[in-house]
């Protein structure tokens, strides 16, 4: 279970331990003074017994100085001296005194202007009086000045000093909060949200000062994006607010209702629900001598000093709480103030540590001796400092780390820090209950040497499941004990809940309110109400009311993420430390929240025969614009989701508009299902790094805690930590509303589905995380046999000829560009291909089909994949009819021209211009021919720009080869040598892939003449250019090879680093002998792997705005395709389309004849790669934002590809870029 923070506790009367007495102390009403009426009520949640009478208010303890002795001079009369220390104090001006007054003549007779001064000690106040043994008074503390004074509120307190006492004694006093008085007997107003403490530490200073900021923003707008909104990003929307400008300041009553015990008891978990541990049993005596029978520990398999042997070795010499929170303590405090980061696999041993340890999995039993739990709050607080500066480091740039999600996961497993849990005597009502006379004397017996006498011993999460099961005892048997003894259980089982952190939401949020300005308590009491009713009518609270409560849950969360941002200081004092782990515990209890809020949400949605409208589908999407908010709190991906956030605002606002155009709301749901799409890839990353966290670590930690663990807790740890946490509710609404977008608006079948090649194929389903994974893992006997692969992965530029002859189809789990370069391979060679985003599907696939045969069927209306009989022939798809299929690749290489190449004789480079296919290869050839063509581009049709370039011709990494003086160039013939036989002989992967790696070092570690690269390279660029390496083989980009993408491009060379252009070149001759690059080769039937060549085209690299690839004729479709241009645009450079990044372009289809532009998606890219401005924000980006300038650029690319066509006579698959108003082409090559 993980439990959560609760409140402050109550202290009950009891005798003194080891010296130490206690005084009872409760709060009354002045007499003959103005009651005090509350505002901002301080929780008391138990009225306390004293002599004489009981008292209503906090009671206070009163400790001797001494040991067990006298040690204090006591008068003839037994007087006593009592020290009263107040730890936290109001603000005290110059002109003020704060003084102690009350009914006794040592006290003033209630005349402030007789009181007793309180003097400055330390970090509080004190003052001492001479008071009679076995009297009762009443007394109170107030700052008196020339202008009045202002009264401690809350009820009068009460102390009893017991008859008898014989030595000093101290009372430790909290500050209630104030109200003015004037010394006229003039009105009440509320002072509290004025009051600041000076002496207050800083880094409470600095949470005041950002509520302060955060409160500002909120009352002076109300608009999503205000700059003035919450601190965590300037972009996110402003939580409504809780009081409106009229609004009256919410009084202490209306917190009434959610303050009673019953409220207290029954609005949070019980740990009993979720104990996986032994059976509690009552025991009648202290029995503990079995409690670590039986358990073993194995530390073999884990790496010797890891946080996880630690961890082990440490425990099996700690059985008590207390120890194994030490043991934790040690490894998360290890390292000096300066060293703040903690390691994500440290952070999640100690995660799985304490949650099978307050599941109970992990026993906690009595270790010796005597260890209040003041000892475990000790020892929460150090490491509670070690994670607040665990999550500061994490969370510091755009992305965060996957460590603050982590350490989130950590705090509510620890025990509660407050004050009164450390001072020495904690917990003791629960021996006046086991003291009680009026109860069965088996009873007392079990309460004692089950709960009372083990708690003061070695605390552990156990009691608590033991009180809340006597608790369930005590309560449920018709009313057989004591009224008074079931109350004060009752309170008792309160205090120990918030001990353990197990306090409900609504007591939190009391407790923090008390501490509170007026609009962030109407907030509270806003979030409150509207809780309440939700929860009565649960069943039926429509979208808006579920909406409306996200709302404010989320603005609550916004808020306190925003006063916590301000980080912990070194020196950070413990009350410091104490008010920010009330906070911090708060907004995680408010996450959880408001991820039930979302599933109730996603239910009402989804509900059996429900027919949603657009206006559902606005409010789900809202709910998930909320989810994304909480993730955007978690120091994870927090830009990406804010940006996600914005999206989605901005869709519900386009929704809100309820347009009866069609072709609006199509546009619009094309718009949210690319956000929808991209927010599922940040589902899917959370969900991985949840797995890769927790997965194989709780499987080590499982196997080596032995039997203790079972096996079910092991293999599901790391699915029950994803399902807990909000993304899981973010990944089932993004599925949802992806369906009803889908099937309702866009008229789709097979929604998750995208069809890259059209066709059918037939072969054995085979699962890899990669397609380089099944290459590696193929041998002689399968390599021909049919395949339709799964690949989790790719990147975008992999080979699919190249895995095998076998591949028939593939099925990849993300999405893909259409034109990026493994779409264009698997088309050309007649694979059908196929995405799919549904895990859900996913998993039906590999549950009921792996490994069996199957008919993979796609086309642009669906995508059916079926078990089928073996014995049904091989139906593959077809290629586009300028690409050979693969079958036939061997003939249209040998016959291609292209690989007759002339080479230099000397090195030199050569200007675009100048290039032809012999010399320089058909890319550089193509570009210098489009740089010629450019010039009056603008007077026949569209204009371009092809940035300058110059080109290393063919022959110019043999002559650097033969400059070197040693055996590089023997090494490289031999490598080439054997390359070819191992081809030929089918041999094993790991041997072409040594041997690639050979040939490889080989190139990149020559050495290029400086001269030669500054002369002939730098001098005809600008010094501050930033210019791109690229590959011009004579085996590339020819008709029927185009080897698209197969090898290196080097971008951001600096244009003044010699050495780094030198290297950007290297690196791209050594790309002819990548794996992928040489299979392909061998594919395509390159009769030797000594006949590929590679020159080197440098040109200076425009700094794309957008990238476009564009093809004049659309690959796509089924039929009619020679009469459509298709292109896809995307953010940044290039790379983002060919390299196959995750995520979708702009997809445009464009008809020849008419210019009609159809938008068939919106881009949702997360990141421009290589330009921009890093991560995007498509709320902002102008082209989703007006999409009719992507129609306009859509006419403007259809005239240019037209234009292309002609002047290259086939049709044309070209690259380019848009930068600062102007269309630039890189690249044009035979489609």
């Amino acid at each position: 279970m993980r439990v959560r923070r609760g409140t402050d506790v109550g202290w009950g009367r009891g005798v003194g331990v080891g010296g130490i007495e206690r005084c009872s102390c409760s709060s009354r009403k002045v007499p003959g003074k103005p009651r005090v009426v509350l505002v901002t009520r301080r929780r008391q949640i138990t009225p306390t017994t004293r002599v004489g009478g009981v008292g209503r208010g906090p009671a206070l303890v009163a400790r001797s100085r001494g040991n067990g002795n006298a040690s204090g001079s006591v008068s003839m009369a037994q007087r006593v001296e009592v020290s009263f220390n107040l730890s936290s104090f109001p603000k005290v001006g110059e002109d003020e005194r704060l003084i102690l007054v009350g009914q006794s003549s040592e006290l003033g007779r209630w005349d402030a202007s007789e009181g007793l001064c309180f003097e400055p000690r330390g970090a509080g106040w004190t003052t001492t009086a001479s008071l009679r043994a076995g009297d009762f008074f009443e007394f109170k503390c107030v700052v008196a000045g020339p202008h009045g004074h202002r009264w401690e509120e809350g009820e009068n307190r009460t102390l009893a000093i017991p008859q008898g006492m014989d030595r000093p004694l101290e009372v430790n006093l909290l500050w209630a909060g104030e109200r003015e008085h004037s010394g006229a007997g003039g009105g009440l107003h509320d002072a509290a949200g004025e009051e600041e403490d000076d002496e207050f530490d800083a880094t409470l200073s600095k949470l005041k000062s950002t509520l302060d900021k955060i409160q500002g923003s909120f009352s002076e707008s109300s608009e999503a994006g205000d700059e003035a909104a919450a601190q965590f990003s300037s972009d996110d929307p402003v939580p409504e607010s809780g009081l409106s400008e009229e609004a009256t300041p919410p009084s202490c009553d209306a917190f009434d209702a959610y303050d009673s015990l019953e409220s207290q008891l029954s609005g949070g978990p019980s740990q009993s629900d979720s104990w996986q541990g032994r059976e509690i049993v009552f025991m009648q005596s202290n029995d503990h001598s079995h409690d670590r029978q039986g358990l073993s520990w194995d530390t073999s398999m884990l790496a010797e000093g890891s946080c996880e042997a630690e961890i082990v070795q440490g425990d099996q010499n700690s059985p008590s709480w207390r120890e194994k929170l030490e043991v934790v303590e040690r490894i998360l405090c290890r390292g000096n103030a300066e060293h703040k980061e903690l390691l994500p696999s440290v952070v999640s041993a100690c995660s799985i540590y304490l949650n099978w340890i307050n599941c109970g999995s992990i026993a906690c039993s009595e270790g010796g001796g005597h260890h209040r739990p003041c000892r475990h709050a000790e020892s929460s607080m150090r490491m509670f400092r070690s994670l607040e500066w665990g999550l500061e480091e994490s969370s510091r740039d755009d992305n965060g780390n996957f460590a603050s999600v982590l350490i989130r996961r950590l705090y509510p497993l620890l025990p509660s820090f407050s004050s009164e849990f450390r001072a020495s005597t904690p917990l003791t009502r629960i021996r006046d209950i086991a003291h009680r006379n009026d109860i069965p004397q088996d009873l007392k017996r079990e309460i004692k040497h089950t709960i009372q006498n083990k708690l003061h011993r070695n605390a552990g999460p156990e009691d608590l499941v033991a009180t809340e099961q006597m608790l369930e005892r005590v309560t449920g048997e018709g009313g057989a004990y004591p009224e008074a003894f079931v109350e004060e259980f009752k309170r008792f089982t309160v205090e120990l809940r918030e001990f353990f952190n197990a306090s409900s939401l609504d007591e939190q949020l009391l407790e923090l309110q008390a501490g509170m300005g007026d609009e962030e308590k109407g907030r509270i009491l806003a979030f409150l109400q509207a809780k309440d009713a939700s929860s009565q009518g649960e069943s039926e609270s429509s979208l808006e009311d579920l909406l409306s409560l996200m709302e404010k849950a989320s603005g609550l969360r916004q808020l306190l993420c925003g006063a916590l941002s301000s980080g912990l200081r070194n020196d950070a004092p413990e009350r410091a430390m104490e008010t920010r782990q009330k906070y911090r515990l708060c907004e995680l209890a408010l996450e959880s929240y408001g991820f039930t809020v979302a599933s109730r949400a996603l239910n009402a949605f989804s509900g059996e025969g429900r027919e949603n409208s657009l206006q559902d589908v606005k409010l789900l999407a809202l709910v998930l614009q909320k989810c994304m908010i909480n993730l955007s709190l978690n120091g994870f991906l927090q830009a990406e989701c804010s940006a996600i956030s914005n999206e989605l605002l901005a869709c519900a606002d386009l929704l809100t508009r309820e347009s009866s155009d069609q072709q609006e709301v199509r546009l619009c749901m094309l718009r949210l299902k690319a956000c929808l799409d991209r927010t599922k890839r940040v589902c899917d990353t959370y969900r991985d790094s949840y797995l890769g966290a927790y997965s194989d670590q709780a499987a080590r930690l499982g196997k080596a805690f032995g039997q203790a663990i079972p096996d079910h807790s092991v293999s599901v740890f790391a699915e029950s930590e994803t399902r807990a946490s909000m993304i899981f509710q973010c990944a089932k609404i993004c599925q949802v509303l992806s369906r009803s977008v889908s099937r309702d608006y866009l008229k789709g079948d097979n929604h998750e589905w995208e069809t890259l090649v059209a066709g059918k194929a037939f072969g054995n389903l085979v699962c890899y995380d990669t397609i380089e994974e099944h290459t590696m893992a193929q041998d002689g006997s399968d390599h021909h046999q049919n395949k339709i692969l799964v690949v989790r992965r790719a990147t975008g530029d992999e080979e699919v000829s190249a895995s095998g002859d076998g591949v028939r189809g593939v099925v990849l789990m993300h999405e893909l560009p259409h034109l990026s370069h493994l779409a264009i391979r698997a088309r050309q060679e007649g694979v059908v291909f196929a995405t799919c985003t549904s895990e859900e599907e996913i998993n039906k696939l590999l549950g009921g089909l792996s490994g069996k045969y199957v008919c993979l069927e796609a086309s642009q209306q669906r995508v059916t994949l079926v078990e089928s009989e073996a014995a049904v022939g091989v139906e593959r798809a077809n290629p586009t009819d300028n690409a050979p299929p693969s079958a036939a690749g061997s003939a249209g290489a040998k016959e291609e021209k292209g690989l007759e190449i002339t080479k230099a004789s000397f090195l030199l480079s050569v200007g675009m211009k100048g290039s032809t296919k012999e010399t320089c290869g058909a890319k550089a050839a193509q570009c210098g021919e489009l740089q010629k063509l450019s010039m009056d581009a603008s007077k026949t049709g569209i204009p371009y720009t092809v940035p300058k370039g110059v080109c290393l011709p063919f022959g110019s990494m043999e002559l650097v080869l033969g400059m070197q003086g040693g055996d590089e160039m023997s090494r490289w013939k031999d490598g080439l040598s054997r390359l070819d036989r191992l081809l030929d002989s089918n041999s094993s992967g790991e041997e072409l892939d040594k041997t690639c790696q050979e040939l490889r070092g080989v190139i990149e570690n020559l050495e290029v003449p400086t001269e030669f690269v500054e002369q002939s390279i730098c001098t005809h660029f600008n010094p501050t250019d930033l210019l791109i390496a690229r590959s011009s083989a004579n085996v590339e980009d020819l008709k029927g090879m185009s080897g698209a993408g197969l090898y290196d491009s080097i971008l951001g060379l600096d244009a003044s680093d010699t050495p780094s252009v030198a290297d950007g070149v290297k690196r791209v001759w050594a790309s002819l002998y990548t794996r992928r690059a040489v299979l392909s080769r061998h594919k395509a039937g390159v009769p030797s792997q000594a006949t590929p060549c590679m020159a080197v085209l440098i040109q200076r690299m425009v700094p794309s705005e957008y990238a476009f690839v564009l093809h004049t004729v659309d690959p796509i479709m089924d039929e009619g395709r020679e009469g459509y241009v298709y292109a896809e645009l995307a953010p940044g450079q290039g790379e983002t389309l060919a390299a196959g990044t995750q995520g979708t372009p702009y997809r445009l289809r464009i008809q020849k004849e008419t210019r009609q532009v159809e938008i068939l998606a919106f881009a949702n890219f997360s990141r421009s790669e290589g330009g921009g401005e890093g991560l995007v924000d498509y709320s902002k980006d102008p082209f989703t934002q007006n999409p009719q300038s992507l129609i306009e650029l859509g006419e403007k690319l259809c005239d240019l590809g037209m234009q292309l066509e002609d002047e290259f006579g086939c049709p044309q698959d070209i690259e380019g870029a848009l930068s600062e108003g102007g269309l630039y082409i890189v690249q044009s090559r035979p489609q």
